[in-house]
């Protein structure tokens, strides 16, 4: 009997020891969940506050079309005007960063800003591209029709005859398709 309580006793322990060990196993999970929980609501809580951001700047946004629209027009040729008045803007920041710009100024136009300015005008020396340099690129343009393309070549090649002529010797001049 003696042996018996004494096992009883062993067990009770090991039964103690177990039991406290659960209880602390159940302690740290819970306290865990509890940093988890509280976690998850500062992620909800940031995520609202993100959702309310965007909501106010969707109303932002659409506050401006509404003025944009009422401004410039809408479809688009109130697109257009308001590209424009905004190239314009960039236009006058700029002239007035090289310090040519004026706001009084701001109603002439390019061409006479730059007299009262003192710039010169640009000087263009004929076409972008020549009579000649043109009708020698349409002669081998593969779009248009066989007798278009004999057109701009004679012509291009009349043009070739009508330049060298004061460089030609006078045989050569006489001489036909040379």
């Amino acid at each position: 009997m003696h042996l018996v309580k004494v096992k009883k006793k062993k067990m009770a322990k090991i039964v103690d020891s177990e039991l406290a060990s659960f209880k602390k196993y159940n302690k740290d999970r819970k306290a865990a969940k509890k940093i988890k929980n509280a976690s998850k609501e500062k992620f909800k809580e940031a995520g609202k506050e993100a959702k309310a951001d965007a909501k106010d700047q969707r109303k932002i946004r659409k506050g401006q079309k509404s003025i944009d629209r009422k401004t410039y027009g809408s479809g688009k040729k109130g697109k257009a005007a308001k590209a424009a008045a905004i190239a314009g803007k960039a236009a006058d920041a700029k002239m007035e960063a090289v310090g040519m710009g004026d706001p009084a100024d701001a109603t002439m136009d390019g061409a006479s800003m730059m007299k009262k300015k003192g710039a010169s005008m640009m000087k263009k020396e004929g076409a972008s591209m020549s009579g000649e340099k043109y009708d020698a690129k349409q002669a081998y343009n593969k779009n248009l029709s066989a007798s278009s393309r004999l057109h701009y070549l004679e012509n291009n090649r009349a043009d070739k005859k009508a330049k060298g002529g004061s460089h030609r010797s006078t045989i050569m001049k006489h001489m036909k398709n040379i």
